[in-house]
């Protein structure tokens, strides 16, 4: 565990037992599933059921909600990730969930969250293979940073 992610709380972001990891994180570029291209792979892909609750990792305020038309490429400037939802958190922390079935109501940018609160639902939009939950966490620097392993609920002391 990295020393900046130490003393932080951790939640998940998909109910454990409810996803598996289909894709690791990778600073090296990696071929993409869907269109061949060869970039980094700066989240992990949490495959689950369509319709399995996202959850915000801790309280934070929402950045940017963008819902996919389905008819425009996917492409935006967080990359092919169809309807997704990106939250700031304390320390200037930012998670990335993308590929979402649906945004949960009255989440815009501005809107304060809570740890745990349903934020969105896995789903199927954009660059996508199947249904799953492309997720990022980004340091206070904006760095990636590879979440996978924090991905094990926090065990009692």
């Amino acid at each position: 565990m990295s020393e900046a992610l130490a003393g932080l709380d951790w939640d998940l972001p998909i109910a454990p037992g409810h996803f598996e990891v289909s894709r690791g994180f990778s600073l090296v570029a990696t071929t993409h599933p869907v269109d061949g291209d060869m970039r980094p792979h700066f989240g992990i892909a949490l495959k689950a059921r369509e319709g399995e609750p996202i959850r915000a990792w801790k309280d934070g305020v929402i950045l940017r909600a963008v819902i996919w038309d389905g008819v425009r490429p996917a492409t935006t400037a967080d990359g092919k990730a169809g309807t997704f939802i990106k939250v700031r958190h304390a320390g200037g922390y930012v998670t990335k969930s993308f590929h979402c079935y649906r945004i949960a109501p009255g989440l815009h940018p501005g809107v304060t969250v809570k740890r745990g609160q349903i934020i969105a639902w896995v789903g199927n939009t954009g660059s996508s293979t199947g249904p799953h939950l492309h997720w990022q966490l980004h340091d206070g620097t904006g760095t990636p940073v590879d979440p996978a392993t924090y991905l094990e609920p926090p065990r009692a002391a």
